[in-house]
């Protein structure tokens, strides 16, 4: 799945939501899945994930103030905008500035209204003091929350289709009923060559 999986770039690491997500959900164990179908049990899902993070910002004493009142604000919603998210990066790296931490800014992630940032950054205590002060939190509901979850499946339904075509022109025979993330994993553990190229392009990689 695009943006989901850290990358790490020589001395720097890449920020995205996996290892948050997993520690957050930690706290209470493993995340229960969304139960039946349909917006509310999607809803649902989203709104505990927002009031976990804000109650993981509310514990942290690194956290900003701003950081919990986008979250309080979201939690009243029901919504995560992207605007907030966006904002907080920018404080994020105001602060890697302040106390000197390298860092680049990857630019979005994703289409539409919830792209997804990345950045890297110099992986130090400082540079993880930042995080924790003003976008840990926040980005763990965002990227946990549904406007991301749904964007998410609509690239990877489009990146299904090209991966299929890709494989099909090598000749490979592609099962009818794998979706995007299994034909990867079918690739990855065939270790041809050619068919990880396709993964690749198609990942832009």
């Amino acid at each position: 799945m695009l943006g989901i999986v850290p990358r790490s770039r020589q001395a720097l690491k890449v920020w995205s939501v996996s290892a948050g997500a997993l520690a957050l959900m930690g706290c209470s164990g493993v995340a229960s899945e969304p139960s039946g179908d349909g917006a509310s049990a999607a809803s649902e899902y989203q709104s505990e994930s927002t009031l976990r993070a804000l109650t993981g910002a509310e514990q942290d004493p690194r956290a900003s103030d701003e950081q919990r009142q986008a979250l309080t604000r979201w939690a009243d919603l029901g919504i995560t905008p992207y605007e907030d998210v966006a904002l907080a990066v920018d404080r994020t790296f105001e602060c890697f500035q302040v106390v000197g931490v390298e860092y680049t800014d990857l630019g979005n992630e994703g289409e539409g209204d919830f792209p997804e940032p990345l950045f890297s950054y110099d992986e130090t205590a400082a540079a993880e003091g930042c995080i924790a002060q003003e976008y840990h939190y926040l980005s763990l509901a965002y990227q946990l929350g549904d406007g991301v979850s749904q964007s998410r499946e609509r690239q990877a339904a489009a990146s299904e289709v090209e991966l299929r075509a890709c494989l099909q022109a090598l000749g490979v025979d592609v099962a009818e009923d794998s979706d995007f993330h299994a034909l990867v994993d079918e690739v990855m553990e065939s270790g041809d060559a050619d068919s990880m190229r396709c993964v690749d392009e198609v990942m832009g990689g």
